[in-house]
């Protein structure tokens, strides 16, 4: 996923992402991010407790920026197909050193 995501940071850095394909990646994010801030309170509170800091809303506006803007680039990295291409990658030369 990692590798996806910085990709897509690269991709959008130097401005190679067409305006159309972020406009469908947004609509697709959004309703999906809306989704996630209405189950978080509840999800906190399942399974053990220490994964409800994971659910925590960050207290700063700074935070929550960066917590949206990381959230989006993760759709974006996935909706380009690039986590799927880094993890096959990955497994490709996985394979390669098993033999």
């Amino acid at each position: 996923m990692w590798k996806g995501r910085e990709q897509a940071i690269r991709l959008l850095r130097h401005e190679e992402i067409d305006e159309t394909e972020l406009d469908r990646v947004r609509a697709i994010f959004r309703p999906e991010w809306a989704d996630y801030q209405a189950r978080r309170p509840a999800m906190a509170t399942m399974g053990a407790r220490e994964f409800a800091a994971y659910f925590t809303e960050p207290d700063t506006i700074e935070g929550r920026a960066i917590e949206v803007v990381d959230a989006f680039v993760g759709t974006l990295a996935g909706e380009l197909g690039l986590i799927e291409a880094a993890s096959h990658a990955a497994e490709t030369a996985r394979l390669k050193l098993a033999r």
